[in-house]
């Protein structure tokens, strides 16, 4: 044995295995209420303004472009299907439509349910810029 003292080491081991088990178990029975991440206060990040801008802006352009992944994705949904359900008509989503950034009114009912309680936005609503002009007016 490499112990000194005559106790093997692995019943130190065994022995604060033992203790940490039971330790685990008392504190798991805090009988304070559980609070989840999202409750908790935000810390205060100080960021540059041009920096807070930038991502701002890019994460802007990201949901942009998956709104018209989106959108793109639904149009060509709705066409398999109207081919397997043998329906011709055609669709009031054309490839120029596709371009616009936003969906127009008309065409809501056509996507998914998610993009139905858009409404129509204003034009300082569009600009990213004027979106982080209203965020920095709230925030400080």
């Amino acid at each position: 044995d490499s112990s000194l003292d005559g106790v093997p080491p692995y019943r130190l081991r065994k022995q604060h295995r033992r203790e940490m088990q039971e330790s685990a178990k008392a504190n798991g029975r805090v009988p304070l209420p559980h609070i989840p991440r999202t409750y908790r206060m935000p810390k205060d990040i100080h960021v540059e303004p041009q920096k807070f801008a930038a991502e701002l802006i890019n994460r802007l352009k990201e949901v942009l472009r998956d709104r018209e992944a989106e959108a793109k994705l639904e149009e060509r949904l709705k066409r398999v299907r109207a081919e397997e359900e043998g329906e011709d008509a055609e669709l009031p989503l054309g490839p120029s439509l596709m371009s616009h950034k936003l969906v127009p009114t008309q065409l809501l009912p056509h996507f998914a349910p998610r993009y139905a309680e858009l409404q129509v936005r204003d034009a300082h609503e569009e600009n990213p810029e004027s979106i982080l002009d209203e965020h920095v007016q709230r925030v400080m």
